[in-house]
């Protein structure tokens, strides 16, 4: 009696992976069996494969199973030569079947290429009109494509796909293949389609542009500008470059046989005009499209700096990397920056907007984390020292109620008090008074209190019955 064992991990070899056994008797059979392997094992394919194989051996031995052959196609277990398992050389054909139906009310599309597809969902690009399957390949390479469509086609995936739409990466311009090497291998690609469905359509985007790499972006709009011209019927090639890399001589020769006399044979000058717009539009659109692109954040905020730029690289490569450890390190070092910088950055505007009397600026820098009794360097002053100095009386209100201390003292020993009755206007005073501020506070200086500092007599005579109430 046969019996078929296989072991499989998902994400073999990274930190993630999980291993997985099965085990097949015969069909609808009670002791077919197939799980996950317990995490107090390793997780790879080899031990989802042991993992069977001792499972399967224990079903034999509490079943009292005898003459069975397990069948394994794990060199690994060929290896170790464990009893009544044998070795199966023969691959195990996978099912053919398309992955498109046939339907001749909708089209058919196909896109292979980069991992720059797998930001497309396959899903929210099918409609009534369209279905659409996505298959992304690492790096993009044109050989590793063709390899796929060849894999593809020879398992009847492809048997009812209408378009086949080709994203190649830069993968083959960073290997440093030759401009000849690398559209000889556009060419292959191109012929196999063919060849294999003469009834599909292929679109071939040209090669995106790198961002910084002048030298590699040389050689991609050679390529590019070759690659162009094995269009055909079949055969459709996207320009995807720019205005950087344009070509001037080509370009006018494409504007040189545009038909520009019938243009000049219009009657309606506003249709003249639009026509020849049209033309123009045509052909640089054709040399030079415009390229959109996505940006998460209009600004960027004011408190980041070099530093937290740095680490949020570092925090992003390692979880990218998936190591916990140093990920963790940097995300909590960055979020101390931040906590930091924030707080210095709103410290500062804070002392910035009670100086200038701007009531939303002292808002937003109190709701960003700034330190609210943060004093000046030079002179000792708080929020709170400007705003009674320039009788803010909207300021001291914000203050005051979000926490201030309201008898701090400067270097000289002020308070906003001192200054609010040498300033000279009795609506702060009162103002100040009335919100706690205490009037027997002195100077370090001589001891002054603040109705000694009293602009006039009216200010020292408010100040004079507040020390009566108070005391």
């Amino acid at each position: 009696m046969d019996v078929y064992i296989d072991g499989a991990c998902k994400n073999n070899g990274k930190p993630s992976a999980k291993a997985s056994f099965g085990i097949f008797w015969e069909k609808n059979s009670t002791r077919n069996s197939s799980g996950l392997v317990p995490d107090t094992y390793k997780q790879t394919n080899n031990t989802g494969d042991l993992f069977a194989a001792v499972k399967c051996l224990q079903q034999v031995h509490q079943l009292s199973i005898v003459d069975v052959n397990i069948k394994t196609d794990s060199e690994y277990l060929r290896c170790e030569q464990l009893p009544n398992v044998e070795y199966d050389e023969r691959k195990f054909e996978r099912p053919k079947f398309p992955l498109f139906q046939q339907n001749n009310d909708k089209k058919n599309l196909f896109l292979i290429g980069s991992s720059t597809l797998k930001r497309m969902s396959a899903r929210k690009m099918t409609t009534d009109n369209i279905t659409t399957k996505v298959k992304t390949i690492r790096g993009g390479r044109i050989r590793d494509i063709e390899d796929c469509l060849i894999e593809y086609i020879s398992e009847g995936k492809l048997n009812y796909v209408d378009v086949i739409a080709v994203h190649v990466g830069t993968n083959n311009v960073s290997d440093r293949d030759s401009v000849h090497t690398i559209i000889n291998d556009h060419r292959n690609l191109i012929y196999t389609v063919k060849q294999s469905l003469p009834e599909t359509q292929l679109i071939i985007s040209s090669i995106l542009p790198r961002p910084t790499d002048y030298k590699s972006n040389q050689i991609i709009s050679v390529i590019n500008q070759q690659l162009l011209r094995v269009e055909d019927n079949q055969v459709k090639i996207l320009d995807n470059t720019s205005t950087k890399y344009l070509n001037e001589t080509d370009c006018i020769h494409h504007l040189s046989r545009c038909p520009l006399d019938t243009i000049l044979e219009i009657d309606d000058p506003d249709e003249e005009l639009l026509s020849f717009i049209n033309s123009f539009t045509e052909v640089l659109n054709h040399h030079a499209p415009l390229i959109k692109k996505r940006v998460k954040h209009v600004y960027q905020n004011e408190w980041i700096n070099d530093e937290i730029k740095e680490g949020m690289k570092q925090r992003d490569y390692y979880h990218k990397k998936k190591d916990t450890y140093n990920y963790k390190f940097w995300r909590n070092k960055v979020k101390y920056l931040i906590e930091n910088s924030k707080e210095k950055f709103y410290t500062d505007e804070l002392l910035h907007a009670a100086r200038d009397g701007d009531e939303d600026k002292l808002r937003r820098c109190l709701k960003g984390g700034a330190n609210i009794n943060t004093k000046q360097i030079t002179t000792g002053w708080t929020a709170l020292h400007s705003a009674a100095w320039f009788s803010y009386v909207g300021l001291i209100h914000v203050l005051i109620d979000n926490g201030i201390d309201r008898n701090i003292q400067n270097k000289e020993g002020y308070t906003a008090l001192h200054l609010a009755a040498k300033a000279g206007s009795l609506n702060t005073v009162k103002v100040m008074l009335d919100k706690g501020c205490d009037p027997f506070v002195k100077t370090y200086v001589f001891g002054k209190k603040p109705r000694n500092m009293a602009y006039n007599e009216e200010i020292g005579k408010l100040l004079k019955a507040s020390i009566v109430f108070f005391s």
